[in-house]
């Protein structure tokens, strides 16, 4: 396979998005569709090697899935603009960057891309959860800015959720927050108590 580009996979994408744009399903469902298809194919995404070597397997996989995600960065963009579907277009587009260089053996560009991949999956995944644990971003080792380190003494973590009410004539919706170290928890609907 020759080498390719990122950039060129996004201008063909763009230019067949346009033609799938008119005939595109809008709506709740045809977006949880796509979404569901872009995590399924974003856990076939090998991480990139380490090191070089010679006929390397990750390179083969890589190449073997750069088309599909062509397909599926086109189907993003044809997408009607939806709250969400910005946000996975740019996974997309990480993951096809991804995919790209390790294809063509730039594994420092790859590992790169790996980052920023990973890091908005984690975000565009947990936008749509029911719960927020609060030490779920890493600390960096020392922030100089403030001189806290990840090992300093800390709060203890806390995980916020949004429950339903099972009452039939109540079903509110509220935010709670509680230790995830003790193993049972006691709630009371605010609404209906």
């Amino acid at each position: 396979m020759a080498p390719v580009q990122p950039s060129v996979l996004f201008q063909k994408a763009e230019v067949r998005a346009r033609e799938l744009a008119a005939g595109a399903q809008a709506g709740e469902a045809a977006f949880e569709k796509l979404r569901s298809e872009c995590a399924a194919y974003f856990d076939q995404v090998p991480e990139p090697p380490v090191y070089r070597r010679a006929d390397d397997p990750a390179r083969k996989v890589a190449e073997a899935l750069v088309p599909g995600a062509e397909a599926l960065l086109t189907r993003c963009l044809a997408q009607p603009v939806a709250p969400g579907v910005e946000q996975l277009t740019r996974v997309v587009k990480a993951y096809v960057e991804v995919l790209c260089h390790t294809a063509d053996g730039r594994l420092e560009a790859a590992e790169a891309s790996w980052r920023v991949a990973s890091e908005l999956t984690r975000a565009a995944t947990s936008t749509r959860r029911l719960w927020v644990r609060s030490d779920e971003r890493p600390a960096p080792v020392y922030d100089k800015a403030s001189g806290v380190s990840r090992f300093d003494p800390s709060a203890e973590p806390v995980l916020k959720v949004k429950l339903v009410c099972p009452q039939a004539s109540c079903h509110q919706l509220s935010d709670f927050a509680f230790s995830p170290r003790q193993a049972t928890q006691r709630f009371v609907c605010e609404s209906c108590q």
